[in-house]
């Protein structure tokens, strides 16, 4: 078998067959066959059936992942011991159920039944905020984050609202 990058890139590629100027490659990733002129192609290297199937053993024999406390929060990293807490599944208006990944309070619980633009509205009214305001303010994230953002504003209010720092 016979590895190559793309210039440019960090693209890994199997080299399939060269025809002429041009090489059919095979992501290494995507398993996506395309074809690439052979200027672009560097560092070629033959690999033997061995190497491979030591690469393979070498990923197989690893060690498994000493399980963290709990109380051990990383800000900034949802770590897969943590993901327990964060996911749910949720019956959306039409009656599917979808997965959804939240804290799972009542402010996560109640945002899930409503569309994000009734969320823009109940945030609004709860903040004090201008709904356009708002809209302008988290209009360049995805829609999951402007849902999220949205939701630790009115976390923000109900623990200000409560006395809690």
């Amino acid at each position: 078998m016979k590895v190559a990058t793309l210039s440019g890139s960090n693209v890994q590629v199997e080299v399939v067959a060269v025809k002429g100027g041009w090489s059919t490659v095979r992501d290494l990733k995507t398993a996506h066959e395309f074809k690439v002129r052979n200027g672009s192609i560097e560092k070629i290297v033959t690999i033997t059936e061995p190497q491979t199937l030591k690469a393979v053993k070498k990923i197989v024999n690893r060690k498994p992942r000493e399980k963290k406390d709990l109380s051990e929060r990383k800000n900034g990293k949802v770590d897969a011991l943590y993901l327990q807490f964060y996911t749910a599944t949720t019956t959306v208006r039409d009656g599917r159920k979808v997965r959804s990944m939240d804290k799972g309070d009542d402010i996560a619980v109640e945002l899930r039944q409503h569309k994000l633009e009734d969320v823009y509205t109940m945030v609004a009214r709860a903040t004090g905020n201008a709904r356009e305001d708002l809209v302008a303010r988290f209009k360049h994230l995805n829609l999951g984050m402007q849902r999220m953002n949205l939701g630790n504003m009115l976390r923000a209010k109900a623990r200000k609202e409560a006395g809690v720092q």
